[in-house]
């Protein structure tokens, strides 16, 4: 007995190794070889010690049950080992605690054995994983986020039957066999008694596949990287100095604990890469069939998930259940590859500053928004939603929403730092009224309000300071301040009111009539420029229509007779019928732009270009859509003058 304790005392001075179960290099895996060999032949030794002083019964169940393969423990399958041959991918096996730690229960107990301490540890340690969840998640914050575009994070390799079409979408396919969950209760992990744990090698997020859900445990693991290294760093993304983003630091360790938000979470995860390997974005091996599969359950879980939450009065509008609406009112399962590389007219950049390409491309749900604007408003306002990034995240998704559908925001414009809240347009882009003034001023004589010539001022602004990010190439740029410059400008827009919505309407006067037609124009240069949406959600052509309309209520002739209001018109009629593009309305804007190209003796597009620049234009993202509108506008006059006759 004192021989006993004394290797037990022995073995508390040795830490617990983690290995890691997707080795980088050839390197790692022959440590992790060699560290686990070691270990395994230690143990054996300690055990042959511990059985040789007695034979009792109880000493020989020991024996029985420390002789038995690791493989053949319940609920493990002998793919899920630590150790692979050398012929072996390692990234192939799915990542599980070692088998071979002593006291693991044996298979043959019966419920009525008496209580021994090894399952007294073993109930002690499953009371400790929510903790270890949170350890092992705080610690994969201290990564850095990586361009998404240059990372791939699924390997290839899989252990799953899968057949996939030659245009590269998912084909029909064998449903894998589900993994079993390595933390289940059959299995559980023995702690040191100490708790001393030591990493080795440890790269993969979730090594042990902790999280909620119980099949497909390697894919949901690697969903858990992509949200941390690829999804999350992009939508809530940091300034310069910033250790982590708000979301990676306390979304997935909420998660962890919440089965409802982490199936939304897998389910918006795979929703996002969809649709960027749709797009061709991602390479055609880097979205599975296996994960198209996983992607419809856990839309169907969710669904279910939410719908008995909201049920619940003490869990219907918590930050978990709200976070997981807004993963169901901007994803989906199939889309049905809509707009599949389509593009606007308009070639703007920072087109995936903050996912805005893809969240921008799938059609919102307007039931689940509907459901986010009363889960809200029962807590009280934005404000009052403690769970950090969420505020952000939700401001952004009504942007992006009311965007869509033309309307007003709901929500208050909740910026990504907690330092710039409150602040406006003049101190989140730096700049004073009086530049305002200079710039926009006589606007004011032919109907801009004030607030329209600052937005005016703010996207003019907004567009210098996107160029020069791109000249300057950066190395770490504050993607947090364009956000939220670029948000704001936008949201800003969004709220000012149609002319008819202005206090002293008359009937659309002519003030009135260019005021709305600046404003809608402005709202063209929003969606096409500033917070550029996708082709799948864009409302270019309807803010096209919306001119025509405004335009043939009055004599343009007699409304637009004022100097200023000739250079306005005529960019309002060069967007429009940029916005027109592929639409019946283009052809009435070409006219029309020809006729004021030749009553204001505008014959080459540089000189149109000058004349555009005096208002609101930015060539890297106009130039090419613009020059295309002039030679149309160039062909239609020359033919105009070729069937008119000679007087």
């Amino acid at each position: 007995m004192e021989m006993t304790k004394s290797v037990a005392a022995g073995r508390k001075q040795e830490p617990i190794h983690f290995v890691n179960a997707r080795p980088a290099s050839d390197l790692e895996r022959a440590n992790i070889q060699r560290l686990v060999r070691a270990h395994v032949g230690r143990w054996i030794s300690d055990q042959t010690k511990e059985r040789s002083p007695a034979d009792s019964p109880d000493s020989q169940s020991l024996s029985d049950s420390a002789s038995r393969s690791p493989s053949r423990r319940p609920g493990l399958h002998r793919d899920h080992l630590p150790l692979t041959p050398p012929n072996c991918t390692p990234s192939s096996v799915c990542p599980t605690p070692p088998t071979f730690l002593p006291n693991s229960p044996s298979p043959s107990r019966s419920p009525s054995a008496a209580t021994t301490p090894s399952e007294s540890m073993s109930s002690t340690l499953l009371e400790q994983i929510p903790m270890r969840r949170r350890a092992a998640s705080e610690k994969l914050h201290m990564h850095d986020p990586i361009d998404p575009d240059e990372m791939e994070i699924f390997p290839a390799s899989s252990g799953h039957s899968r057949d996939q079409s030659r245009d590269g979408s998912p084909g029909e396919q064998k449903e894998p066999t589900q993994a079993p969950n390595p933390f289940s209760l059959s299995a559980p992990l023995i702690p040191h008694p100490e708790g001393h744990i030591e990493t080795f090698g440890c790269q993969a997020v979730d090594p042990f596949c902790q999280n909620p859900l119980n099949y497909f445990q390697r894919e949901v693991s690697d969903t858990e990287e992509y949200c941390l290294r690829v999804l999350w760093p992009g939508l809530t993304p940091v300034s310069p100095g910033q250790e982590s983003s708000p979301s990676s630091c306390n979304w997935l360790p909420l998660a962890l604990e919440d089965r409802t938000l982490f199936t939304a979470f897998v389910f918006g995860s795979l929703s996002h890469k969809r649709l960027r390997w749709v797009n061709g974005w991602i390479g055609r091996d880097q979205f599975k069939p296996e994960e198209q599969r996983i992607l419809q359950i856990c839309e169907l879980e969710t669904i279910q998930n939410v719908t008995r939450e909201v049920s619940d009065p003490s869990r219907a509008v918590c930050d978990a259940v709200i976070l997981s609406v807004i993963c169901m009112a901007h994803n989906v399962a199939e889309d049905h590859g809509r707009a599949v590389h389509q593009t606007t007219p308009f070639d703007a950049p920072l087109q995936r500053l903050q996912w805005l390409d893809i969240y921008g491309g799938l059609p919102p749900n307007l039931v689940h928004i509907k459901g986010l604007v009363q889960m809200v408003r029962l807590r009280g306002g934005l404000q009052n939603l403690s769970l950090p990034g969420l505020a952000a995240t939700l401001s952004f998704s009504d942007i992006v929403t009311c965007s869509t559908f033309l309307m007003a925001p709901v929500f208050p414009f909740m910026s990504l730092r907690e330092e710039r809240r409150g602040l406006g347009l003049q101190a989140m882009l730096g700049y004073f009224s009086i530049d305002v003034e200079r710039r926009y001023g006589p606007l004011r004589d032919i109907g801009l309000t004030p607030e329209l010539a600052e937005v005016f001022y703010a996207m003019h602004l907004y567009t210098k300071i996107v160029e020069e990010h791109l000249n300057s190439h950066v190395v770490n740029p504050d993607f947090s301040l364009l956000s939220d410059q670029r948000n704001l400008i936008h949201y800003t827009l969004l709220s000012l009111p149609a002319a008819k919505q202005v206090e002293g309407f008359a009937s659309y006067q002519p003030h009135e009539v260019i005021y709305e037609t600046c404003r809608i124009a402005a709202l063209i240069f929003g969606v096409g420029v500033v917070f550029p949406l996708p082709a799948q959600s864009t409302p270019l052509a309807q803010l096209a229509k919306l001119i025509q309309n405004v335009l043939k209520i009055t004599d343009i002739a007699s409304t637009w007779n004022h100097p200023q209001a000739h250079i306005a018109l005529f960019w309002v009629l060069v967007l429009s019928g940029i916005a027109a593009d592929d639409q019946p309305e283009r052809s009435w804007f070409v006219r029309l732009l020809g006729q004021a190209a030749n009553n204001h003796g505008i014959d080459s597009w540089d000189d149109a270009r000058k004349l555009l620049g005096l208002m609101l234009w930015y060539d890297r993202a106009c130039d090419q859509a613009g020059r295309e509108l002039w030679l149309e506008v160039k062909h239609s006059y020359v033919k105009m003058e070729e069937l008119t006759p000679p007087s």
